[in-house]
Formats: structure tokens, sequence, C-alpha cells
């Protein structure tokens, strides 16, 4: 058994890196399967008719007489001169997924259009997004459901002379409708492509087709802050497994395997028959199978993947699955789709700050996943002339404390983007190490520079101790600010009856126009309507507002003419009438808010709640 297990080892060292690549969609005539027909198809077909390779009757045999000659050697020839556009997705697909419309060999494109029919038992179209040709974006410039089955897809490049090459004219995202082996086939037709001239551009389509598989997915940390760390195989929705493989690659200088152990699908052991890794190759191949005949059904995991981190913080390894095959009761081949993962060697410490800011705003300093956290520094540089440090608190870590012992705020000269920094330490003497998730430390700040200008929050200089006194690898994720316009909900503290909210704004310049929701406690309050804004005396018209669903209105407003509006006032003035009692209390919470200037730019904002209390 173990001559048995080397040379399998070997094989594996072997095969790895050998693997075909499938071509996005089959074509007849593509002999090389590399995705589109050329005259190296056609010397490939020519070698077939004499003899001097082996013959593929599926690609090569295009005018399907069951032989492979010099007429299908010509007939490919001539293909290859002609553009061609093809349907490429997935073979077996999960979840949502993306098929793009290949093009290869076009010439002066400048309009066209297709047609693209589907099972919608199977799959639904959900959006379609602009194509690329060899780095100029294909415009769409219509879509739509011609019936259930089928969309239509406009596109055109207007102004744009001379085109040429290949890519993509179109991608589409789809949605799965049906279960496992479900397939449909994706049929292009009514296809038509224009040149610069006005002439129409002849070409080949060709459809695609997918199948919809078992998701099989690699489910490790994200980050990784000790030596040793697990990586599941997880699998759902299967029917009647009863065998298979994987392998399992990753980059050998950050992590290695060290085991493998069975996984477990609704109770139901998974044991695995033999595993090898080879890890200087950075792959482990895994097979396992379940006795008897009978097969499991469910979901849970294939496998538990035993890791030992080998690189350093910072260091990212991705784990990707390859060389899957999963058998059912009956030995049929079950379709799958195959999705890997990636790891980061570190804690992630990341800064958290509103990304607009006006007046006063805190940031927290985010630590997820920390195992025996015993103390630790930090600087946190900032653009004193943006926004300036006012005070430092406690963290707190999964209910636990985390005590500022000091903090400092420096000028500094070695970070080109800001000029002052602060020092934070903390230390937890009487804890023996605390373990979670939350943040080191809240930091207060005040805005000290005006509307759109930014700084970094760069938090720099990091260091993190365990319980056993030895430093912790780290990530240390920086942030950026930027001041914006503040928006706040202005109401009455204590309201009865009948009473109004206006969306108060300051400083605005050049706006054009923009949205929001304003959600509320239904049973407290009640919106009753929406009347237009005035910033400077000029009216902010509300283009359109409606109840959303019980408890939240949404405003848009426009300004007519596209010269804008700059100064103070309101957006909009929301009626309201009282549903509750007195002692009530509701939230009046600002939410999806859009400011856009005359050039279409987005304004930052803050948008800032308010509430209401119900008097007597």
């Amino acid at each position: 058994m173990k001559a048995e297990y080397t040379i399998y080892c070997a094989l594996i060292a072997l095969t790895v890196f050998s693997a075909p690549v499938s071509a996005g969609c089959s074509i007849v005539g593509d002999v090389n399967s590399d995705g589109r027909i050329t005259t190296a198809d056609s010397m490939l077909a020519l070698r077939m008719a004499v003899g001097s390779m082996p013959p593929d009757i599926e690609r090569a045999d295009v005018n399907r007489d069951g032989s492979i000659d010099s007429l299908d050697a010509f007939i490919i020839l001539s293909m290859a001169q002609k553009t061609q556009v093809c349907v490429n997705a997935p073979e077996v697909v999960s979840g949502t997924f993306n098929a793009t419309i290949g093009i290869y060999n076009a010439v002066d494109l400048d309009s066209g259009q297709f047609d693209l029919s589907f099972d919608p038992g199977v799959v639904n179209v959900t959006a379609v997004y602009d194509g690329n040709m060899s780095g100029t974006t294909v415009p769409i410039d219509s879509w739509e459901f011609l019936d259930a089955n089928t969309i239509r897809v406009l596109l055109n490049l207007p102004g744009v002379d001379d085109v040429s090459g290949s890519g993509q004219i179109a991608t589409i995202s789809f949605e799965i409708t049906g279960a496992v082996k479900d397939g449909s086939v994706l049929d292009i037709s009514d296809g038509l492509l224009v040149d610069t001239g006005s002439d129409e551009i002849s070409a080949l389509w060709f459809d695609g087709d997918t199948t919809i598989g078992m998701p099989v997915t690699v489910n490790a940390p994200k980050f990784v802050s000790s030596d040793m760390f697990d990586a599941t195989i997880d699998i759902a929705d299967v029917t009647n497994l009863d065998s298979g493989q994987f392998d399992l690659s990753f980059n050998a200088s950050v992590v290695n395997v060290t085991g493998v152990d069975s996984g477990s699908i609704d109770g139901t052991e998974v044991p695995i028959d033999v595993w090898c890794s080879v890890n200087d190759a950075g792959i482990a191949r895994v097979l396992f199978n379940l006795p008897g005949v009978t097969g499991v059904n469910g979901s849970g995991s294939l496998a538990t993947i035993h890791f030992e981190a080998t690189g350093t913080a910072g260091d990212t390894s991705a784990l990707d699955l390859s060389g899957g095959l999963l058998v059912d009761s009956m030995a049929d081949e079950m379709p799958a789709t195959w999705t890997g993962d990636d790891v980061a060697i570190g804690v992630p410490v990341t800064v958290n700050a509103p990304e607009s800011i006006s007046g006063t705003f805190d940031a927290t300093i985010d630590i997820a996943d920390v195992t025996n956290l015993d103390s630790g520094q930090f600087d946190l540089w900032f653009d004193s002339s943006v926004v300036n440090v006012t005070g430092v608190s406690s963290g707190s870590i999964d209910g636990t404390a985390i005590p500022v012992s000091n903090w400092t705020i420096m000028h500094g000269t070695d970070n080109w983007d800001c000029d002052k920094l602060v020092r934070v330490i903390f230390d937890m003497p009487e804890v023996t190490g605390v373990s979670g998730s939350g943040s080191l430390a809240t930091i207060h700040f005040e805005v000290t520079g005006v509307f759109m200008d930014t700084s970094i929050l760069d938090i720099s200089d990091g260091l993190l101790v365990d319980a056993g006194s030895d430093v912790m690898s780290a990530l240390w994720f920086d942030e950026e600010v930027t001041v914006g316009i503040p928006v706040t909900v202005n109401a009455p503290e204590s309201v009865s009856g009948t009473f109004d909210a206006t969306m108060d704004i300051a400083d605005v310049t050049d706006l054009d126009s923009g949205q929001f929701d304003l959600s509320f406690n239904a049973s407290v309050v009640n919106v009753t309507g929406v009347d237009s804004g005035s910033i400077d005396g000029a009216a902010v018209p509300i283009d359109m507002w409606r109840l959303m669903d019980d408890g939240r209105v949404r405003v848009i407003f426009n300004l007519p003419g596209g010269s804008g509006v700059s100064g103070s006032g309101s957006l909009a003035k929301v009626h309201f009438t009282v549903t509750g009692t007195a002692g009530d209390r509701s939230v009046l919470d600002v939410s999806d808010g859009l400011l856009v200037d005359i050039g279409t730019d987005e304004i930052p904002a803050v948008w800032i709640d308010d509430a209401v209390n119900v008097g007597v």
C-alpha cells in the first residue's frame, strides 16, 4: 500500500498542471477547442484527412458526412474568414452567473442586435451589460424581454470609428430558476452586425448551453492569525451522493496541508478513502467514498482540510478547487460547480469611519477573530486641516472592555498625506487575554476642513501582543473621509395631531437633483404628504413621492433647467399625522440618500436622523 501511495502522489505532481482547458462554447470547426475558428483549425482538419493525426468527427466533420476530408478543411478555412459570435457560458452553473457574447475577427463594427432565448424554468436573465472589444466599450443601446424566454439586445457605438478585433459585445447576467441537472440551451438568433459603412457584416452565430449543478465551495477563514486553521469543502442540496474526488491547490509558501478528515452531510459521515498532499507542488488530492449503495442526501461538507500557515503577515493564498468529480449511487457523474476561496495571514484591524463627514464624528478601530489579545498600540495619522482628534475612548471585544491606557497627539513628517498622528496604547491588566471581534478603540474627531476636503485615516506602527507575550500577525487597513454636505431631519421634539419635518441642507453648491428614503414607526406617526423645499428662495420641486411600504416614504426631487441651486434651506417638507399615544416615540431615519450636481456627479453628504415623542 505504501508503494501505491507513493506512486499516486508522484502522479499528482506530474499531472497538476496538465488538465485541459475547456472552451467557452462548443463550435463545429473549432478543431483545437480554443473557442474560435482559425486557419490553424483548417490545417488540423487537413492532417486528419490524410491520416497523420487521429480524427475528431465531432469538431472537424463540418459537412456531417461521417468522415473528415479535404472538403471539411476547405469549409473550415472559409469559416475562418468570417466574423464569429459565440455564447460563452459556464458548462455547469449554480446561484447566479454571467454569459458573455464573444466576438472574433470583427472589422469596423458600428452597431448590431441579437435575440437570446433560454428555458425560463431553468435560468432567467436579470441584467445586460456593455461589452468590450480590443479595449473599446461596446455600449448596450437597449434590451428587453420579447417574451418569457427571449430577450432582444441592441448595441451601438456612436461616434467611434474603426472598432475592430475580438472581445465581447455584451455580458448577460442570469439567475438559476431550475433544479440540479436541469439544462438550458442559450440560443442566439436574428443576429445582425453592421459596419461603419452601414453594410451588414457576414458572421457565424454559435449557441451555448449550461446545466445546473450542485455548489461545492471551499469555506475558509478570510484571515488567519494562528499557525493552524481548517477549511471545509461544503456542498449543498446533493442527492444520492456515493463517492467523488477533488484537487485543492494552494500557495505552498503561504500555507501547507497537514491533514484531511471526513466530512458530514446531514449527520452522515463522508469517509475519506485516500488523500495525498504534494506541498512543494501546492496541491492536495482527496478521494471520498460512502460505503453501501444507498448514497446520501442533503447539505454539509465533503471533507475538512487542516492547514498550517507558513507565510508572514500580509501573505495571501488562493484555495482553488479543480479536478472535481461527484458520482451518485447509480455510478452516474453529477454536475457541480467548484468554487475556491482565499486566505490572508494576519488578524484584520480596520479603521471604520463614515465615508462623508460633517461637524463631529467617530472612527472605530475594528478587529475581527482575534485570540488571547493582551495589549497593543497603533498610530493613526490624519490631515489636521481637514479633521482633528478630540478624544479617544476604550474599545470592546465581545463584551469585554479594551481599556486605553494612554493616547497622545503628535506632529509628524513621515506621512506625506497627513501632518498629525494620535498614538494609542491599550492594555488589559486584569484579563488573561480576550478573544472575539469588536473594536480596540473609538477615536473622536471634529471637522476642520471645508466641503470636498479629504483626509486619509492612516493606521501604522501597529502592534498586537497575546497573553503569552508573543507578537501577533496583523493586517492594518486605512480609511478615507470626505467633508460632505449635512442633510438633517428637522422635526419637533414633541408632537401631537399633525406636524411637519423639513429635510434641511446647508452650504450646498450646484445641486441639480436627488432622492432619499425616510423611515418611521407607522404605529406612532404616518406620512400624509410631501411638499417642495426651498434653498435660498429657489424652490426644490418634488418630482415624485410614494410610500414604499408600511413605515417608509421615498422622495425624489429635481430642479429643472440644469443651472442648479446653491446655498442653504430644505430639500422637502414632509407632513405627518400622529397615530400613536402619549409617550410613544419614533425615529425619523433618513437613508439611501443621493445628491447630484449639474455635472451629474454625486455630492458627498452626511444624512442625520431625528426623533419625535408623542406628547399629551
